[in-house]
């Protein structure tokens, strides 16, 4: 809205909602805006099309479950054992909770059908650095495909790397024990300000020349 009046306008976004512009205005404005995003920060990757992948995940995940949510709660993602208490896909059992499943999926897609509404996705704006924890490559590899080259040089200095990203790769909610607190301001403020000492810059920090 400012762009107009002020053409050498620059604008920075921390951690700004996903759903915030249209793919149209989101790659119109990538020439003056910055967005910074916390490794697996729930809010950027936060839109109707996410939540109801991530719904649907979830029940499927209910619906392959082998042993209690008590079981499950409690079993460590490090040693392998979480693939061990889901049926495969096509091994799914016959329940209640299965059939009730379909009926929800066949209600939803009825639903969409007659409603015939026109989804527009909905991104971050502009260009995004995406700062992904490096202590644990494996893990950042299944994040995204951005993080498969993470720099080895740098895990002796910082526990985030900051990368270029393309949007698409918030397109998904990522479950896990930060989510919430790769959103909080103070966090994101601390590893932002070690990049930039890591990089030879000190405060007070000075805009870029607009030439």
């Amino acid at each position: 809205m400012l762009k107009g009046k002020f053409p050498g306008l620059r604008c920075l976004a921390f951690s700004p909602p996903g759903c915030t512009v249209s793919l149209k205005m989101a790659e119109s404005c990538k020439d003056y805006l910055t967005s910074y995003i916390l490794d697996t920060d729930i809010v950027p990757r936060l839109s109707l099309a996410s939540m109801e992948n991530l719904r649907d995940n979830v029940l499927g995940m209910v619906a392959r479950i082998k042993v209690t949510k008590y079981e499950a709660m409690n079993a460590k993602r490090d040693t392998g054992e979480v693939g061990k208490l889901l049926h495969q896909k096509e091994d799914t059992r016959s329940s209640k909770f299965n059939d009730q499943l379909d009926q929800f999926r066949e209600h939803l897609a009825a639903k969409r059908s007659q409603k015939k509404e026109l989804h527009i996705p909905l991104y971050p704006p502009g260009r995004i650095v995406h700062l992904v924890k490096i202590e644990d490559n494996e893990e950042s590899e299944r994040r995204c495909s951005c993080c498969r080259k993470v720099d080895t040089n740098l895990q002796a200095e910082l526990s985030y790397a900051a990368r270029w990203v393309e949007r698409d790769d918030f397109a998904e909610v990522f479950i896990s024990s930060h989510f919430l607190n790769d959103h909080k301001t103070p966090n994101v403020l601390r590893e932002l300000e070690r990049l930039a000492e890591f990089f030879g810059l000190s405060w007070p920090y000075t805009c870029e020349s607009s030439s």
